[in-house]
């Protein structure tokens, strides 16, 4: 192990991106039970994949394909329980992403939730980028897998080298490209040319991590039991055995099963202690005893006069986890600095009996010079330094799950679940569609611990408090809209500019639509339904596409919003322009605002000159 790799706590994304920006390898490797795992793990390796080549090593089966979910999850439990220190990815497994982006991401999160892996990796490219989309939107990291694709075994037909011709080199460096610019956090290659893959490797900000690719990816991966001489008859011409533990086991066997057969084994073993022995035993427990003494006589002066927090602080905020045991918040004062004498802190807590089987939890602030003492009043009063949750823009549920786990404890993958949670859901009157009305985008000062419940109920008091001022219940009844409504339409106009001064004139243009039962026909509900949140033009594909989010094809408001929506653009809503507009378009020039119009004829001629304007920029 170099000394580099020694002093890494616990490998994540940051150092393996940081290992290639260094020119540092990746060494990965792959392990499917505890003991195993244990092993590796504790000899440094940096990335552990609990691969679906369980299901050839494990299982006996010929491919990966029949290996399923709940097998994959049952590998990574037993992988996760034995490190300290490496990555662990998990290979999401045939059947569990293909079909669609939801079961994708559904899988990712059992994954994720059950195991406590920290990251899963997919197989392919575009085929996959909605998949790898939703899952990192729920902030869970994704390991990206290209050349050959061992779940694709059936369309390839074999385990030879993909990539060697122009069209599928091609392709594989665009996936190379999509899938770094999606964000992925490393990319693994698998039995391409060395050329191409130095040229992807080259090409890409992410680490990638060859198998049969060459030298020259920032990572290499095999199968351990591969790497270890435990299968035999697999000898591909890229592995290199570092062990021969099929002879060697099987030796091992066979002289147990021969000292077995002769009696050989179990033998007897006495000890003796002779009178010598007795004597220098004797003198070295009397010293111990002395020295133990003055130790003990010292201790409690230097543990409450001369210990406690250092005078001088990088961070005076120390994170004790919910759950946490005494040794746990101590090992988090030592690692942020806040202990001048570790010794001595444990044993004035001991004897306040700060020491429980489960600490209190929570984000505190320390302050410099504090006395062993009083850091422990501190502590155990359990006063917290609360954190500002700043909710803005997002989209979609899983959006927020993954704003909001940037300033709590709770993760993304909680959060999320709890969302979607139909009881809890129920509890405060909400479905898995209207669920962003819930959010009003502001500041919230909350305590670090909050669980993934309770801030759903601290935003459903916050929303009840929002609607009860301004008389903003009155106005949505007087439009003859519900909050829910009104907020759906609101994440409409959110969506439709970026200028507050015209946000009551769009809305006014829509609900003046709705009063004559007219389709609202907003671009911004289209790209919601497809899920094309990138694109900077609404085409035909995406004013066709069925959904009922679609107000091109459906009438009425969209099931739900399609985004959180800025109180200026609900109060926008209800305090809508009074006009006979019902038509607008952007208007030819640089301020980002609308021309608006009564009739088609006039909208007509406003859009024409639009697209004048922009034909003749180029655009």
């Amino acid at each position: 192990m170099s000394a580099s790799t020694g002093e890494i706590k616990r490998v994540t994304t940051h150092v393996i991106q940081a290992m290639k920006n260094r020119g540092e390898k990746i060494a990965m490797l792959t392990a499917y039970d505890f003991s195993m795992a244990r092993i590796l793990d504790e000899a440094g390796i940096d990335i552990l994949l609990v691969g679906d080549s369980a299901s050839n090593v494990m299982a006996g089966h010929e491919t990966t394909l029949p290996i399923t979910l709940d097998q994959m999850i049952y590998h990574a439990q037993s992988v996760v329980r034995a490190v300290h220190r490496a990555m662990v990815v998990v290979d999401m497994p045939f059947g569990s992403y293909q079909s669609n982006s939801e079961i994708a991401l559904k899988s990712a999160i059992r994954i994720m939730k059950e195991s406590g892996a920290h990251a899963v990796k997919l197989e392919g490219g575009s085929e996959v980028e909605e998949s790898i989309k939703r899952i990192l939107m729920a902030g869970i990291p994704v390991m990206g897998h290209l050349g050959l694709t061992p779940q694709s075994i059936y369309k390839f037909g074999t385990y030879t080298v993909r990539a060697k011709e122009d069209v599928e080199a091609q392709k594989l460096r665009d996936d190379a490209l999509l899938l770094d610019n999606t964000g992925c956090f490393a990319l693994v290659l698998e039995k391409i040319p060395a050329g191409l893959a130095k040229t992807v490797s080259e090409s890409i900000e992410i680490p990638t991590i060859g198998i049969g690719a060459g030298p020259h990816t920032d990572g290499q991966v095999l199968v351990t039991h591969d790497m270890l001489g435990i299968t035999k008859d697999f000898k591909p011409r890229f592995l290199r055995r570092y062990a021969e533990l099929f002879d060697a086991i099987g030796g091992a066997t066979q002289r147990y099963i021969a000292d077995v057969k002769s009696n050989d084994f179990p033998e007897r073993i006495g000890t003796i202690l002779n009178t010598s022995m007795k004597r220098k035993t004797f003198v070295l427990l009397a010293l111990a005893a002395l020295l133990t003494g003055l130790f003990f006589a010292w201790r409690p002066v230097k543990a409450i006069y001369f210990s406690g927090v250092p005078a001088q602080l990088e961070n005076p905020i120390v994170h004790i986890p919910t759950g946490a045991s005494f040794e746990q918040v101590v090992d988090s004062l030592a690692q942020g600095g806040l202990l001048t004498d570790v010794p001595s802190f444990r044993w004035l807590a001991e004897k306040m009996k700060y020491n429980r089987p489960v600490m209190r939890s929570g984000r505190y602030k320390i302050e410099p010079g504090w006395s062993n003492r009083r850091l422990i009043q501190h502590l155990r009063a359990g006063k917290q330094e609360p954190v500002n949750v700043v909710l803005n823009n997002e989209r979609l549920p899983e959006e927020v799950a993954g704003r909001v786990a940037r300033f709590l404890e709770t993760d993304s993958l909680t959060l999320l679940q709890t969302f979607l949670d139909p009881g809890v859901l129920a509890e405060i009157g909400y479905t898995p569609e209207t669920l962003i009305a819930l959010f009003i985008p502001n500041t919230y000062e909350m305590f670090w611990n909050t669980d993934a419940k309770t801030f759903l109920q601290r935003m459903a008091k916050e929303n009840k408090a929002f609607w009860s001022k301004n008389d903003r219940l009155a106005k949505a009844q007087a439009l003859g809209l519900t909050p829910v409504q009104v907020y759906a339409l609101a994440s409409i106009v959110e969506r439709e500019t970026n200028a507050n001064s015209e946000k009551s004139t769009i809305a006014g243009v829509y609900l003046n639509r709705l009063k004559i039962n007219m389709l609202l026909q907003a671009d911004p509900t289209c790209v919601f339904a497809t899920r094309d949140f990138g694109v900077r033009r609404v085409t035909l594909f995406h004013t066709t596409f069925d959904s009922p989010y679609n107000t091109y094809m459906y009438k009425g408001l969209p099931p739900g919003p399609i985004s959180m929506a800025s109180i200026g653009s609900i109060d926008a809503v209800l305090n809508p322009q009074q006009h006979d507009y019902l038509y607008f378009c952007a208007k030819p020039d640089e301020s980002g605002t609308h021309a608006f119009a009564g009739t088609y004829a006039a909208h007509l001629v406003n859009a024409r000159r639009f697209q004048t304007w922009v034909q003749q920029r180029g655009y």
